[in-house]
């Protein structure tokens, strides 16, 4: 088999990867669902207070979610906020349909027409969301600065 492999394995990628399952070894994993958890509840409940802001999927049963929130500001395309939130404030989203077309399609109620009208309109614009997701590095303090910014752009940009 060797003959079919060109260049030099990759040795560092092997080590690095060794190294970053032994720290996840470590990581005491039940810590951090609790933790993620409690972000996850504390972003929730932030959102739903802002005003203008709209959130998508089932968040009123969350204890088995993922650290995930995908939502909108009204009045704002979804794009823009994501541009202000990395501008302004250093926040990284993501913002689209994230791989998921059909499934973000029926979250925002759209039909598939509805849905693929920007292709022939050019004045129309693609729907989307902005998804805000979890890290093991992140704290409150982070999520607590994330809804600031959110509560200010709804409030001066919508």
């Amino acid at each position: 088999p060797e003959r079919n492999e060109a260049g030099t394995p990759n040795f560092f990628g092997v080590i690095a990867m060794v190294t970053a399952l032994k720290k996840i070894e470590s990581l005491d994993l039940k810590l951090l669902e609790k933790e993620e958890k409690l972000l996850k509840k504390k972003l929730i409940d932030g959102l739903r207070k802002t005003p203008k802001v709209r959130i998508y999927g089932d968040y009123d049963n969350i204890e088995d979610s993922l650290g995930i929130t995908v939502f909108n500001v009204d009045s704002i395309y979804h794009e823009n906020v994501a541009n202000i939130l990395a501008k302004n404030y250093g926040i990284a989203v993501r913002q689209g349909w994230f791989c998921a077309h059909p499934y973000c399609r029926r979250l925002m109620h759209l039909t598939e027409k509805a849905a693929n009208a920007f292709i022939h309109d050019v004045k129309a614009r693609m729907p989307g969301m902005i998804r805000v997701s979890f890290g093991i590095y992140n704290n409150e303090r982070e999520v607590e600065t994330f809804l600031n910014a959110i509560n200010e752009i709804s409030r001066f940009y919508g």
